[in-house]
């Protein structure tokens, strides 16, 4: 049998300076920060907030995320 994990991804800009991504996953991993920075330099944003949804208390769950590039 095969299983598969199943994620949910939003992605929102807020006024052409903040993208929100809003994640529901076990954990937030390497992968999904590099995937963030790339984001971030290809669209020229300076600050993302990944937010994970999975998390016990909301507060646990937000990620701020600077382009420093």
């Amino acid at each position: 049998m095969i299983t598969f994990q199943l994620t949910w991804v939003i992605k929102l800009i807020y006024e052409g300076k903040l993208e929100l991504e809003l994640k529901s996953v076990e954990s937030i991993t390497e992968i999904n920060f590099a995937q963030t920075l790339n984001y971030l330099s290809l669209a020229k944003f300076k600050l993302r907030l990944l937010i994970n949804f999975d998390v016990v208390k909301l507060n646990y769950g937000i990620k701020r995320i600077l382009n420093t590039k």
